[in-house]
């Protein structure tokens, strides 16, 4: 009794004070957490798009369908495994020959490369670029 009547109510302040800056340290909190929850819904597809190039030109190499290195029939082969809500385009850059299937969409598109070794021992690198239709 004797200390408040000395001194004054002057803790309010510093209780209003706390919890004003507590509540705005929630609020920034909050914000960041939404803001890099969001972000990572979006490169989520970005993972699935570059997942499924490498997963399908993987299958072809392993099956040995890029070893005729010719446009048409790895297009043909491309089609067979490729989901349908896709569409891809494709550049096989070898020693002696470059074969490319497809043309590039207005837009932003997911692209990887990948070597390959033939049959016959040619080396060589396919560029590919998955988008969603």
């Amino acid at each position: 009794m004797s200390l408040n009547s000395r001194y004054g109510n002057k803790g309010y302040i510093f209780t209003l004070d706390i919890s004003v800056a507590m509540f705005i340290v929630i609020i920034v909190l909050l914000s960041s957490f939404l803001l890099i929850t969001r972000s990572n819904e979006d490169s989520y597809s970005f993972l699935q798009h570059v997942k499924i190039g490498d997963d399908l030109f993987t299958s072809l190499d392993i099956n040995g369908k890029l070893d005729s290195l010719n446009k048409a029939t790895i297009g043909s082969n491309i089609e067979n495994i490729l989901p349908s809500n896709f569409n891809y385009t494709f550049k096989l850059e070898c020693e002696n020959k470059i074969s490319q299937k497809g043309t590039f969409p207005q837009g932003s598109i997911i692209g990887s490369e990948r070597l390959v070794v033939t049959d016959n021992l040619d080396f060589c690198i396919v560029r590919y670029w998955i988008w969603p239709k």
